[in-house]
């Protein structure tokens, strides 16, 4: 077989495997419901079946409790994502640091600050394990503004709760 013809072919699947697990399209199952805060700043769509918590003007929380949770303890089985908005007075970057910082006070960074981009979004995300792990990201609304998001997925009983995360934040949208 032609080398040209050979790395042709094989170019055309390594980008073919680069679409289906980076930029394919996650579907959006069609019983879902939208949520909207002016507020906070966003939107985005979520599952039925979590339970929305409007905790103050500026933080909503999304969760669901798995088969296995016991009240009254640490988040072991179910989601929490929580969506807040963040006014600060020191610079992004200061303000990221310090809740990083935070975290390694009670628990351990799992994985480093990266830049992330959620539905075209550009973001920071840390990941941290204290009671669980967590994920946290930062979105920037403008200089002096974030929102931020943090989840948390246990899921002992595969229900697929961390795909059910992944879809949310692929239909989140600043307003």
């Amino acid at each position: 077989m032609n080398k040209k013809l050979l790395i042709a072919i094989l170019a055309i699947v390594v980008a073919g495997l680069v679409w289906y697990f980076f930029y394919r399209p996650i579907n959006i199952p069609a019983d879902w419901e939208s949520y909207s805060s002016e507020t906070v700043g966003f939107s985005i769509k979520y599952d039925p079946s979590l339970i929305v918590s409007e905790d103050s003007e500026t933080d909503v929380r999304f969760y669901k409790i798995g088969p296995t949770q016991q009240g009254q303890t640490e988040m072991y089985d179910g989601i929490v994502f929580s969506v807040r908005r963040v006014a600060i007075i020191e610079e992004q970057q200061l303000y990221i640091d310090t809740q990083i910082e935070q975290f390694k006070e009670v628990g351990t960074i799992t994985e480093p600050l990266h830049d992330i981009s959620i539905n075209g979004v550009s973001a920071k995300e840390f990941g941290a394990s204290g009671l669980g792990d967590f994920k946290i990201i930062f979105v920037p609304v403008d200089d002096k503004t974030f929102i931020e998001i943090s989840y948390i997925t246990p899921d002992p009983t595969n229900i697929g709760f961390q795909k059910i995360v992944e879809t949310i934040l692929s239909t989140f949208k600043l307003k």
